[in-house]
C-alpha cells in the first residue's frame, strides 16, 4: 500500500485535476502531498527491511522530494537507498535473470543516476560510487513482452525499449560524472595524494574526462540521436522526451567536467574549458527551444539543474565580455566567439524553461530567481561603473591563442593507456571507464562533441531503426557550432560545482 501511495504522489504532480491539490494549500506545488503524507503516516521507519518493494518505495520518495521545498532531504533518502541496495547485493552481478532481478537492476540504475545528481546538488559525497559497482546493463526488453511473474525468465527479444536503452546510456554518463566528482571535485589534499595537484595532473585529468565524454557519445545508436529540428514534431513524444533528456544531460556533464578548469592557472586549459562550457550551454538552449516548439511536449523536469548551469555559464560569458569585464584591445579566443545577442536569446530560453517547470518543481522557481537577481545585480553594477574605471580581469584574458591553433601537448591519445608521471594509479583508474572502447578513432584534444540537428539521423519509424553505430563527426577538436548535441542535478551557487575558486591548486598552495 505504501508503494501505491508514493506512486500516486509522484503521478499527481503531472495531473491537472484540481482534486490532487492539498486541502490546506491549493498551489500547484502541493500536488501529491496528501498521498505522500499518507505513505509516511506512521513516521519514517529507518529499520525497513531491504526488499524490492522497500527499495522502490525509497527511490520513488527521492523522486517526489526533488520537487518539494525540502529537496535537500533527498540526499539522506538516497544514502538510505544505497545501503539497502548494497545489503541485497544489487550492486554486483548475478547469475539469475528473472523478472525480479531485472526490476531490481532498473531500480538500481535509477537510484544511481538520482544519487549522482543529488550528491552534486547538495555538494556532498555520494554514498554509492562507481568503483563499488559491477552490474550488467538492464535488458532492453519491452514490459509488455514479460510474463507478469517475478520468477519469469526473460522472453525472446522482439522489440527494444527506447526508454530502457536511454536508461543504460544515462547510467554510463553518470559514471563519468561520478569519476569527475571523485577527482576534479576532490579536496585539495586528496588531489595532491593522487597526483592531480600539479599543472600536469590537471591537464591530464581534464583531457581524460573530456575524451570519456567523446567515447560515450560515439556509440549512441541512431534511434537515440537528435532528429533534425524541423522533424521534432514528427517524433512520438515519449521518444523525443527520452532523447532530449539524454542529450541535455550530456551537455550538463560537459559543463560539470569543464567548469572547474575555467579558473585554471594553465591558460590553454582555462580557455578551452570555458569554450566547451559556453558551447554546451548554447547547444542545450537550442535543443530545449526546438523541443518546446512541439505543442504536446512533456516538461523536461530532469533538465532543471542543467538549464540553470547553462544560464550561469552564459551570464559569466556576458560579464567576461562586457565593457568593464574585458579590455577593449583584448582579442582572445572567447571574445572572438562571443555574441551578446545570442547570449541574451539563450538566457531567455533558459529562464522561460524554468518558468515552465516552477509550477511542478519548487527549486525551478528559486533557481530562476537567482538568475534574474544575478542579471539585475550585474546590470546595476554596469550602470554605476564610471567611465575610465580600470576594467575587471576577464575569465579568459590570459590566453593569446585561437581555437584553431590550440592543442594540449604531452597528452597524445596513446598516453591514456598509462598514467603520466606524477599521477597515481588510483587517479588513473578513476578516470578510466569500463565502458570505453579501445577503437574510437580520432579523439579530441580537449573538446566535447556537438550534435547539430542537421547532422543527426532523422527518426521516422521507431521500430525500424537499427541499433548500429552510425558514422558521425564525433571527434573534430574543441566544441564547434557545426555539429551539435544531453538526473536531476540541481546546483546551488554555494555548492561544489559553482564554487569558482575550487579549481585544482598547485602543490604547496
Amino acid at each position: 500500500m505504501r508503494l501505491l501511495l508514493v506512486v500516486c504522489a509522484v503521478g499527481a504532480r503531472w495531473c491537472k485535476d484540481p482534486r490532487v491539490l492539498d486541502d490546506q494549500w491549493s498551489s500547484e506545488l502541493s500536488a501529491g502531498y496528501r498521498w505522500f503524507r499518507s505513505a509516511y503516516k506512521g513516521g519514517i521507519n529507518v529499520l525497513y527491511r531491504p526488499s524490492l518493494v522497500n527499495i522502490q518505495f525509497t527511490v520513488l520518495s527521492v523522486v517526489f522530494l526533488l520537487g518539494t521545498s525540502f529537496d535537500d532531504m533527498t540526499w539522506f533518502f538516497a544514502a538510505k537507498a544505497s545501503r539497502m541496495f548494497e545489503a541485497l547485493g544489487s550492486h554486483r552481478r548475478k547469475q539469475s535473470r528473472t523478472l525480479a532481478d531485472e526490476l531490481m537492476k532498473r531500480a538500481f540504475r535509477c537510484h544511481f543516476i538520482l544519487d549522482c545528481f543529488t550528491s552534486t546538488t547538495v555538494g556532498k559525497p555520494s554514498a554509492l560510487q562507481n568503483i563499488d559497482v559491477d552490474v550488467d546493463d538492464v535488458m532492453e526488453i519491452d514490459d509488455l513482452q514479460w510474463t507478469p511473474d517475478l520468477h519469469a525468465l526473460p522472453p525472446p527479444p522482439q522489440r527494444s525499449s527506447l526508454q530502457l536503452a536511454a536508461l543504460n546510456h544515462a547510467y554510463r554518463l553518470c559514471i563519468t560524472i561520478d569519476q569527475a566528482l571523485q577527482t576534479v571535485y576532490a579536496p585539495t589534499s586528496v588531489k595532491r595524494q593522487i597526483g592531480l595537484g600539479s599543472s600536469q595532473g590537471e591537464e591530464w585529468i581534464a583531457r581524460s574526462l573530456n575524451q570519456q565524454l567523446n567515447r560515450w557519445a560515439a556509440p549512441i545508436p541512431g534511434n537515440l540521436r537528435l532528429p533534425d529540428q524541423e522533424d521534432f514534431t514528427k517524433c512520438p513524444i515519449p521518444h523525443l522526451y527520452s532523447t532530449v533528456t539524454l542529450w541535455t544531460g550530456y551537455c550538463y556533464a560537459a559543463i560539470c567536467i569543464n567548469r572547474p578548469f575555467i579558473t585554471s592557472k594553465v591558460p590553454e586549459i582555462s580557455t578551452t574549458s570555458f569554450h566547451n562550457c559556453r558551447q554546451a550551454a548554447r547547444q542545450r538552449a537550442k535543443m530545449i527551444q526546438a523541443y518546446y516548439e512541439v505543442p504536446t511536449a512533456l516538461p523536461l523536469q530532469f533538465a532543471i539543474a542543467g538549464v540553470f548551469s547553462s544560464a550561469m555559464i552564459l551570464l559569466i560569458d556576458s560579464i567576461a565580455n562586457s565593457p568593464t569585464g574585458r579590455p577593449r584591445e583584448d582579442t582572445t579566443l572567447d571574445s572572438q566567439g562571443y555574441s551578446a545577442v545570442a547570449n541574451e536569446r539563450h538566457l531567455r530560453i533558459c529562464s522561460a524553461t524554468l518558468e515552465r517547470l516552477e509550477k511542478y518543481y519548487h527549486i525551478a522557481g528559486r533557481l530562476n530567481d537567482i538568475i534574474k537577481e544575478f542579471q539585475d545585480f550585474w546590470t546595476s553594477r554596469l550602470a554605476a561603473q564610471p567611465t575610465g574605471t580600470q576594467p575587471l580581469k576577464s575569465l579568459d584574458s590570459y590566453d593569446p591563442c585561437t581555437a584553431s591553433s590550440f592543442t594540449l601537448k604531452n597528452l597524445e591519445s596513446p598516453a591514456l593507456s598509462q598514467p603520466p608521471p606524477g599521477v597515481s594509479t588510483l587517479a588513473w583508474k578513476q578516470s578510466t571507464s569500463p565502458y570505453l572502447t579501445t577503437q574510437t578513432p580520432g579523439l579530441f584534444e580537449m573538446g566535447i562533441p556537438s550534435l547539430s540537428f542537421s547532422q543527426t539521423q532523422t527518426i521516422s519509424h521507431l521500430t525500424s531503426i537499427s541499433n548500429e553505430l552510425h558514422s558521425s563527426p564525433h571527434d573534430s577538436g574543441v566544441l564547434s557550432e557545426e555539429w551539435m548535441l544531453n538526473i536531476d542535478k540541481i546546483l546551488f551557487p554555494g555548492g561544489i560545482v559553482y564554487d569558482l575558486d575550487s579549481s585544482p591548486a598547485e602543490p604547496g598552495k
